[in-house]
């Protein structure tokens, strides 16, 4: 029986484990945008919070794709946006 051997770089796990990390926050950030619209189809938030919403998940958005960027991550999934 072979033993079965795994040779580990500590750059490429590391990239990968940041890129788990990312992809997680990307799902959280769409699972957020997707309740926000819900909450404003419902009428549930008033003008200045729809607006205050928009520009912060907007900030989410910009600050994972300058992260992404800046680590020079690629994404699998075609943004929507």
């Amino acid at each position: 029986m072979t033993a079965l051997r795994v040779d580990l770089d500590p750059d490429d796990v590391g990239r990968g484990f940041t890129a788990l990390v990312l992809a997680l926050a990307e799902a959280v950030r769409e699972l957020l945008e997707r309740q926000a619209v819900r909450r404003i189809e419902t009428g549930d938030l008033t003008p200045e919070q729809v607006e205050r919403l928009g520009r912060t998940l907007l900030a989410v958005r910009q600050q994972l794709t300058a992260v992404r960027e800046q680590l020079e991550i690629e994404t699998n999934r075609k943004d929507t946006t």
